[in-house]
């Protein structure tokens, strides 16, 4: 709506003067997302090319009570115009001479694709039969006569139906407003903003995860200052001023202006993928704004923007350029923007001897690119041997004012935002005020009114809850006790995730570990079925073409209640815990 009107408040004959800038080309895709929108359950495809016979696009029209049916869109730029005579005679003779100009021509050539339209069926690419031609539309980037539409519609077939430029500036400004702002790119921009809003959106109202951030602060860990150059008497306050200077998370946009090579540290939980999807957003808007300010005349300026993957999608990629064409999609909308910002999530969760690799990538990345990059990671100990040359930052846990702030933005309650104060209140001291946990304590608090006195309590409570503990009292069938799931989490963290270090499983490993533990536990195919469909439920593992916990803090947990729970079977149990508390990937288990 905000684009319509942004559309809107352009003069008629901006708008006019864009679309008549416009190549047919580029028209073909625009008029695509146009129609798409018209009708989002429609198939529109562009079908313009050596075999296109007549069309340019075609629209596939399907609904519960008609058979699939197509409509051909034949396409011109430019003016059509046509003119009539009073008398048989001179008609003929003008009719003679006007086939012969540019404007009659034109009126020909358009007749002609029609014809060969409504006599070839369309082959469309996602849809194997080959469908009759129901209707032609003529789309006109240009004034279209009234002599002209005239003949057009007299002359051809009562199946034709011609649209001018006035048609495509009412409805590309109500349908598809982008098309003013560059439609291509601001569709990128605007996709990218919505699949990081609602990937973190959050709670029973899934708001998007700018309606509920709240913005953490973040401590400075080390400066690009030479100590050998001070005096001694300086060195000493000089380190606990740095350490102490605290910044709102949202100055790392103006520092990578500044500075190359960013490292942000953080504690589980603390929220450093969130706080860089909102970066992210924040940059894309400005992207966006700047494409959509003085429309037509920024088109030779590339927007700066940032990229968002984590470290092991950058692992992955064999080249800058293959990384930059599976994020942008297409090279045409890649050569639109600048990189600005290489933005690398979870150095932590690749293998310890991957993460120099990864480094490496990024330095060799943002060299070629000529941009910065942050690089995000709970505090291991490769961190700390990085050498001056990266400013380190840590993300530091809410404050208490924050942490309500939070409970203010996704809690509606009143009486329940009261609880949330006065029992927030009494743990603070025993519960860390960082993201992960006061969500987790909102699910808690709004479904069962008490506040957990610990950390330990509040992952218990949460998972007895996410599991299905109470939902036989809520007259929800269950098949499987909690219990049952809790374990077999704690098995599967183990011995799939923890016994062979990794943090992420192929889904053949996974439905290996399935199998066996059917054959474990008694399970026939349709119980193990419905076991595995009553722990995807809970919300706690991601199921994709590898298989991972939700939440790195998640994977920790089960871990820890595996070793727990096993405790006294577990051979050299102590030994166990000191390589886990000294471990730099399963530390936080102990």
């Amino acid at each position: 709506m905000e684009l319509t009107n942004q559309a809107q408040a352009l003069s008629r004959n901006l708008r006019r003067q864009i679309i008549r800038d416009q190549n047919e080309t580029h028209l073909h895709h625009s008029l695509r997302e146009l129609f798409q929108a018209m009708e989002p359950n429609y198939t529109v495809e562009i079908t313009h090319g050596p075999d296109e016979l007549g069309k340019d696009l075609v629209i596939v029209k399907s609904d519960k009570f008609t058979p699939l049916e197509a409509i051909a869109i034949v396409v011109k730029c430019g003016d059509v115009k046509g003119r009539t005579l009073g008398d048989v005679d001179h008609l003929k003779r003008r009719v003679e001479y006007s086939l012969s100009s540019p404007e009659h021509r034109k009126l020909r050539q358009i007749q002609s694709q029609i014809n060969q339209a409504l006599a070839n069926p369309a082959q469309i690419k996602s849809l194997l039969p080959d469908l009759p031609i129901a209707k032609v539309l003529v789309v006109i980037a240009g004034e279209i006569s009234k002599q002209a539409r005239i003949r057009l519609q007299n002359e051809l077939i009562s199946k034709v139906e011609c649209y001018d430029i006035n048609w495509l500036i009412d409805n590309f400004t109500d349908f598809y407003p982008q098309f003013f702002f560059e439609g291509q790119a601001i569709d990128f921009v605007s996709k990218k903003i919505m699949a990081l809003e609602r990937k973190h959106s959050q709670g029973k109202s899934h708001k998007n995860l700018s309606d509920y951030f709240v913005e953490p602060l973040i401590k400075t860990l080390s400066d690009p200052i030479d100590l050998d150059e001070l005096g001694d008497d300086n060195v000493d306050q000089i380190r606990i001023s740095l350490n102490r200077r605290k910044l709102r998370f949202l100055r790392l946009e103006d520092l990578c202006k500044k500075e190359s090579r960013l490292i942000l540290l953080g504690d589980p939980g603390t929220g450093k993928t969130g706080a860089m999807a909102k970066l992210a957003i924040e940059m894309h808007r400005k992207a966006y704004d700047l494409l959509v300010r003085s429309p037509g005349q920024r088109r030779n300026l590339r927007i700066p923007i940032p990229v968002f993957v984590t470290a092991r999608r950058l692992l992955e990629s064999e080249t800058v350029s293959s990384l930059f064409e599976a994020y942008f999609q297409s090279m045409e909308i890649f050569d639109r923007f600048e990189v600005n910002v290489l933005m690398v999530d979870g150095l932590d969760e690749i293998a310890v001897d991957n993460r120099p690799h990864v480094i490496s990538k990024l330095d060799a990345y943002s060299e070629e690119q000529n941009c910065s990059y942050i690089l995000t990671s709970r505090k291991v100990d490769l961190i700390s041997t990085l050498p001056q040359k990266y400013k380190k930052y840590e993300l530091l846990p809410f404050e208490f004012g924050q942490a309500m702030k939070l409970f203010s933005k996704l809690i509606t309650d009143r009486k329940v935002l009261a609880t949330m104060k006065d029992g927030l209140e009494r743990i603070q001291d025993q519960i860390p005020l960082v993201p992960l946990s006061l969500l987790l304590l909102i699910e808690l608090v709004e479904r069962h009114k008490e506040v957990p006195a610990s950390l330990t309590e509040l992952y218990d409570r949460f998972f007895d809850m996410a599991l299905g503990r109470w939902d036989r009292e809520k007259g929800i069938e269950v098949l499987f006790e909690y219990v049952a799931k809790k374990k077999f989490l704690a098995d599967l963290a183990y011995s799939q995730f923890r016994a062979r270090d990794r943090l992420e499983i192929p889904a053949d490993d996974f439905q290996g570990f399935l199998d066996q533990y059917g054959r474990q536990y008694d399970l026939s195919p349709k119980d193990l079925n419905g076991f595995v469909q009553e722990v995807e439920r809970a919300g706690i593992l991601n199921q994709r073409t590898e298989i991972n916990f939700k939440h790195r803090s998640f994977l920790d947990y089960f871990v820890a209640f595996y070793i727990f729970e096993n405790r006294e079977v577990i051979p050299n149990l102590n030994d166990l815990v000191v390589r886990t508390y000294f471990d730099s990937v399963w530390s936080e288990v102990s």
